[in-house]
Formats: structure tokens, C-alpha cells, sequence
């Protein structure tokens, strides 16, 4: 698997990181380099959780956003979601993923899913979601 990057977003405490990869090919994405699965670098699992526990005391989440993590070998994804459950930090997965299509394995470890494909005709300003036919649940509330 490949990392199209990451990044801090303070106003949320969150760490993001953008898988590479994604097959949905939504018209208007906001991150369409990160479609191709070759984007970016691979995966240095450790390398990533050292950057994560070095600003632990600034983030309370970590953003799984792309590319999209559910086009990604399911085997992979999974376990490299296993890994960041150690550090003790909210999970939030964004997917394009429609809710019948996510895997059981994501509503077990995810704190919050943010899913729906993007539909640049239903654009809005919401800051959890894109298009109007996207939804943001949380575990225990919605799940």
C-alpha cells in the first residue's frame, strides 16, 4: 500500500493520512493524484506510528482519507488499521464506499465513517462531507 502523504489539521487535533489508490473515479474528486495506487510511497508502517506518538499530545484522531482504504487489498488495510488501534486515538475512516459495501471489520475498529461516493453535482460546504449524499455516522450512535 502505498501513502499519497499526510498531514496535521489542528482545528480538528486530527492526523490525516491519504492512502494511494482508488477505483471509484468520482467526477470532481478533490484528490484525484491519489487515485493512482503507485502515487506517493510505500507504506512505512513504524515509521508513520513514530510520527503519530511524536504528537500524541496534539491529536485525538487519525483521518483515514485518500485514495480510498476499502479499494485497497482487504487483508492489508486491515491490518495496517490493526496496527493504529494501538495508539490509542479515535479512527475515522472516509470512504466512497456505499454503506451496504463496507466490510464488518470497519464498524468494529472505526470510531466514525464518513461514506458515499462523491456526487459533483450535490456539492455542499458541509466540513464532514462533500456531497450532499454522503453521510457521517458514529459508533454506538448510528452503527
Amino acid at each position: 500500500m502505498n501513502l499519497a502523504g499526510t498531514e496535521y489539521t489542528l482545528e480538528s487535533k486530527s492526523f490525516d493520512i491519504f492512502v494511494s489508490g482508488c477505483t471509484r473515479n468520482c467526477p470532481g474528486c478533490c484528490n484525484p493524484e491519489a487515485q493512482a495506487f503507485d502515487f506517493g510511497s510505500p507504506l512505512m508502517l513504524y515509521d508513520l506510528m513514530n510520527k503519530i506518538r511524536d504528537s500524541s499530545n496534539i491529536i485525538d484522531n487519525i483521518r483515514i482519507m485518500g485514495g480510498d482504504l476499502l479499494c485497497q487489498d482487504e487483508v492489508e488495510a486491515c491490518g495496517f488499521i490493526g496496527f493504529l488501534t494501538g495508539l490509542n486515538k479515535k479512527l475515522i475512516l472516509y470512504t466512497g464506499a456505499e454503506f451496504n459495501e463496507i466490510p464488518q471489520w470497519c464498524f468494529e475498529l472505526f470510531d466514525a465513517i464518513k461514506y458515499g461516493r462523491y456526487i459533483q453535482e450535490l456539492h455542499c460546504d458541509n466540513p464532514l462531507y462533500g456531497s450532499s449524499n454522503q453521510h457521517y455516522i458514529r459508533k454506538g450512535s448510528d452503527y
